[in-house]
């Protein structure tokens, strides 16, 4: 059977170590060489090949569960995740003509994924392989302090503009990131300018975001010069949800437990907020919004237009 070149010019030690290094990741160089050197590059192929596109990527990540359960800690799947990321930057990267500086910017999840279990578990882990394959497939780009996510809508909500599989720009909010109207505003525009630059073919119909900051419920437990209402107010909801407490853990950095909310942290205003709430049986919620503007819904023409003028957006 003939190897690909995905599988015989990607699944390479010093290519791999090479990124590893730029990704600031040298501390699991060593275990990753390990899983370089335990299989084939045949065996990676379908993997590597399945992670480099969006159609295909969710499939990928089942059929890697099923045949290698033992990776409980998630470096095979970085390690693949990694030579995917390779093939990835030399077959839609360099094309499109993307940055290295973009390229290495939405990659930088990984490092902090490692770095957020190392310090939660005391060892080197990768355990959100369900989210990251956005960006190995080239689906999601991390454009200054916010990520963009191409996205078909995956919901069923009645009476909406938005209907299941229409093209969507899904706006995302990495942990920690220093949200402000400023660089928002900023981040919205390159993203205009970006998808226009890159991928003009993608007709997205709304700028979108499924968030907790966009719950309604949660701003009992905000202040009003809060920086998350102020994102919340770019958005329109389409739909609102109070099922769970969606950005709990995260608000938190750890796993809820309901009988032991007196032992939350107090050190923000928004984790004083929060805990007074989930003290009193109250759930976050969540929230699905679309941006409006003028009466518009922001499109890819829309979004255009502004770009053009430089209107405010917020």
């Amino acid at each position: 059977m003939r190897i690909t070149r995905a599988a015989d010019d990607y699944w390479d030690k010093k290519k791999i170590k090479q990124l590893i290094g730029q990704l600031d990741l040298s501390v699991l160089a060593e275990m990753m060489e390990d899983n370089i050197e335990k299989y084939q590059p045949i065996q990676m192929e379908p993997f590597i090949l399945g992670f480099s596109k969006r159609s295909t990527a969710v499939a990928t990540l089942a059929r890697f569960h099923k045949e290698f359960p033992a990776d409980e800690d998630g470096l095979l799947i970085l390690t693949i995740y990694l030579a995917a990321a390779l093939y990835v930057r030399d077959i839609l990267y360099k094309p499109r003509q993307i940055s290295d500086q973009i390229f290495f910017e939405t990659y930088s999840c990984f490092k902090k994924e490692v770095d957020k279990n190392q310090t939660k578990h005391g060892k080197y882990q990768f355990l959100n392989s369900w989210w990251t394959y956005r960006q190995v497939c080239g689906s999601l780009f991390r454009l200054g302090i916010l990520e963009f996510e191409m996205f078909p809508f995956d919901l069923e909500i009645e009476n909406s503009y938005i209907k299941k599989n229409d093209l969507l720009l899904s706006v995302h909010i990495p942990v920690n990131a220093p949200i402000s109207s400023e660089k928002t505003r900023e981040c919205y525009f390159n993203a205009f300018r970006f998808f226009r630059n890159h991928f003009s073919e993608f007709k997205y119909k709304a700028v979108y975001c499924n968030s907790w900051m966009l719950s309604p419920y949660i701003r009992k437990a905000l202040k009003p010069t809060s920086k998350i209402l102020a994102f919340a107010g770019d958005y329109t909801l389409i739909n609102v949800t109070q099922t769970e407490n969606h950005g709990a853990e995260r608000v938190f950095d750890q796993e809820l437990v309901m009988d032991q909310m007196a032992w939350l942290p107090e050190r923000t205003s928004l984790q004083k907020g929060m805990k007074r709430m989930l003290e009193n049986g109250e759930k976050t919620g969540n929230g699905i919004g679309i941006m409006i503007y003028n009466g518009k819904v922001v499109d890819h023409m829309v979004a255009q237009i502004l770009f053009e003028n430089k209107e405010g957006l917020i």
